[in-house]
């Protein structure tokens, strides 16, 4: 027997085989999602989903949802983001700050897929935090958003005099992932 061609050939067949099961289990690297942060400074932002086809009365369409969001001065305060800082440590800017509140109009685009009839259907709006969903949560940042991944909306109760703003426990995902982001720094005028 030859002990040189066994023990070769025995390390070059473990080497390929970790190859292959290094490349099948390996995830795609978080960095190659590109969040972006709704600036509170903006007129509004405007999002809009991936279409997908939907079945409503026996009829098949093809869905858009157009997400418009405004931001408002309300803010979320959570004890649990607000850490007491003991021994030096810091707290984050965005977790002294609150999470900022979004004024969100919902347009729902339908298109029936034999037919040119478009119907658009808008919603009742409502406030929210805005959040990218993240199933796994490995990213979790307020007011951030990615296209590629689903939004999710954590509605919110807000009036009364100070610029509080109390989640409602009330969670709403988008049944899209998002195609497209607009920010916009001028006001919308009117007749536009």
């Amino acid at each position: 027997m030859n002990w040189k061609k066994i023990s070769f050939w025995s390390g070059l067949g473990g080497l390929l085989v970790g190859t292959a099961v290094y490349v099948l289990k390996r995830k795609p690297p978080e960095s190659e999602a590109v969040f972006r942060k709704i600036p509170i400074d903006c007129a509004f932002a405007t999002v809009k989903t991936e279409p997908i086809e939907i079945e409503t009365n026996g009829s098949s369409y093809l869905m858009c949802v157009e997400y418009r969001l405004v931001p408002t001065r309300f803010k979320v305060w959570s004890i649990y983001r607000m850490r007491l800082s003991f021994g030096g440590d810091k707290i984050k800017e965005e977790e002294q700050a609150g999470v900022p509140v979004f004024h969100v109009t919902t347009k729902k685009v339908l298109q029936p897929l034999s037919g040119n009839d478009q119907t658009v259907i808008q919603e009742e709006p409502f406030y929210a935090t805005v959040w990218a969903h993240d199933p796994l949560a490995r990213h979790r940042s307020a007011g951030e958003i990615v296209e590629g991944r689903k939004l999710e909306f954590r509605r919110c109760y807000v009036g009364g005099g100070g610029l509080s703003a109390l989640d409602s426990g009330e969670m709403l995902v988008s049944q899209a992932p998002v195609r497209e982001i607009a920010i916009s720094f001028e006001p919308e005028r009117a007749g536009a």
